[in-house]
């Protein structure tokens, strides 16, 4: 079922143009159809080492959602993205863009189809067990970009995976909250089951919240270049 969205004033998805339905103004939330399981593909041409943090960055969800709803697999043989039929993520070993999230959707109910998330390698450095955990941190979060998510740049002790951290605290929530047993973040945690399953959401319990375009809202002020590796 669409999912409505009343405001960003709490939390944010990527959203459809406006329809007016029923002689009002309404926009849906871009979302996968959880009535199926959601899957990515690994393609071919990430590297061995890295293959499990990459895999622990998309099953960080699951934990949110309380459910194994995304699932893990290998790319068919020449299946790279973007990619019609699979939800792609991609290997990019040259160029020096962040790692990046592209998205479509169905235009009147907010469905999406198809999903391509595009790694860099050159934007994370260390020696293996940190650039696992940063990857575990930066799939996590172009993940949450392809379930729909925008950023959540609000200041403060981590609560959402949808923000730019400093690489040390990147390193931090890899090994800490991805890796680990531990619970899913809250703001993750609560939203994406109000989106996605249709659980019970009181927004007054949600922590503090802002996103891109937003006044006075950005991550840029408390972050090097060499930070802000993922969009």
């Amino acid at each position: 079922e669409p999912s409505e969205l009343e405001s960003h004033d709490h939390f944010a998805f990527y959203e459809t143009y406006p329809r007016r339905v029923s002689g009002r103004i309404i926009l849906y939330a871009m979302k996968f159809d959880s009535h199926k399981p959601i899957v990515f593909a690994l393609s071919s041409a990430i590297p061995a080492p890295y293959r499990e943090a990459v895999r622990d960055g998309v099953r960080y969800w699951n934990k949110a959602l309380g459910r194994p709803l995304l699932h893990v697999i290998d790319a068919p043989a020449g299946v790279t993205a973007p990619n019609p039929d699979y939800n792609v993520i991609e290997w990019v070993p040259v160029g020096d863009r962040a790692s990046t999230s592209h998205i479509q959707s169905d235009p009147l109910t907010g469905e999406i189809l198809p999903a391509s998330i595009f790694l860099r390698p050159q934007m994370v450095e260390g020696e293996l067990n940190e650039r696992n955990d940063r990857w575990r941190y930066v799939v996590a979060h172009e993940v949450g970009h392809a379930l729909g998510f925008r950023h959540n740049f609000a200041k403060g002790p981590p609560t959402t995976i949808m923000n730019y951290f400093p690489f040390e605290e990147t390193v931090r929530i890899g090994n800490d909250v991805i890796e680990s047993g531990a619970n899913a973040l809250e703001y993750d945690r609560k939203v994406v089951r109000y989106v996605y399953l249709g659980e019970p959401l009181d927004v007054k319990t949600l922590p503090a919240f802002c996103t891109d375009h937003q006044d006075g809202c950005s991550p840029f002020g408390t972050l090097t270049t060499d930070d802000s590796s993922t969009r």
